[in-house]
């Protein structure tokens, strides 16, 4: 074969490696960002369970600390909010506490399986409007 029979064979070139890499880490990045943005419209809804019957509790962060005891199916649990901060389990009964070491978060949800508590942020602009409706 002749050298040029061997050029042909390449087929990802540098500014190719580029491209992908920039393809990879542009969600990470635009996730990384939309992290730190602060969403001042938000609450908190909690649903839990107290005899055998789930109840959906609405909480609005206020400036200072707020902690509230949360009875979930095995036990209770505290969670904490931080209008800057945002929402976190302080302490919680169930065995392997994977909802107390998620730490703070302002834009994901907390749950906690063997307690079955979730809290779950919801921004006030989205809720109020409607995607659709159906029948």
């Amino acid at each position: 074969m002749s050298e040029m029979d061997n050029e042909k064979y390449i087929a990802i070139k540098k500014n190719d490696w580029i491209i992908i890499l920039v393809l990879l880490l542009l969600p990470l990045l635009i996730k990384t960002i939309y992290a730190f943005v602060p969403s001042k419209e938000v609450y908190y809804q909690i649903k839990h369970y107290k005899n055998n019957s789930e109840i959906i509790e609405n909480i609005e962060p206020s400036k200072s600390n707020e902690s509230l005891t949360v009875q979930g199916k095995i036990g209770s649990m505290i969670i904490e909010l931080d209008n800057e901060k945002g929402v976190r389990v302080a302490s919680s009964t169930c065995p392997c506490l994977v909802c107390v070491n998620c730490g703070w978060t302002k834009n994901e949800a907390l749950i906690c399986v063997p307690n079955a508590v979730v809290v779950q942020p919801i921004n006030k602009t989205a809720a109020d409007k409607v995607d659709a409706i159906t029948r």
